[in-house]
């Protein structure tokens, strides 16, 4: 396969997601970098507490991954393949 050719919506991958978030709220909470890890499974809790606007641009920048991977996905797609996204976005 060539590169650029595979269309696979996951595959563009950027340095954000639950590891970011988790990092985020350990700086809010002054834990250092390396204990980040230990509020996984919890971060539901530190919401609740802190509330997410805190995390806004951590969201925003998982957030700005996912619709780039779609933007750049797309185009790519043929015509079954985008009616299928259409059924499943009316459900």
């Amino acid at each position: 396969m060539v590169k650029g050719t595979a269309c696979i919506f996951g595959a563009r991958s950027e340095p954000f997601g639950m590891d970011a978030v988790d990092a985020a709220l350990a700086r809010q909470q002054g834990l250092s970098h390396d204990l980040c890890l230990s509020l996984r499974g919890s971060e539901g809790d530190v919401f609740r507490k802190t509330g997410t606007y805190s995390l806004l641009r951590t969201l925003e920048g998982i957030r700005e991954a996912y619709v780039l991977a779609w933007r750049r996905s797309a185009p790519k797609l043929h015509r079954p393949e985008l009616e299928n996204f259409q059924i499943i976005r009316s459900l």
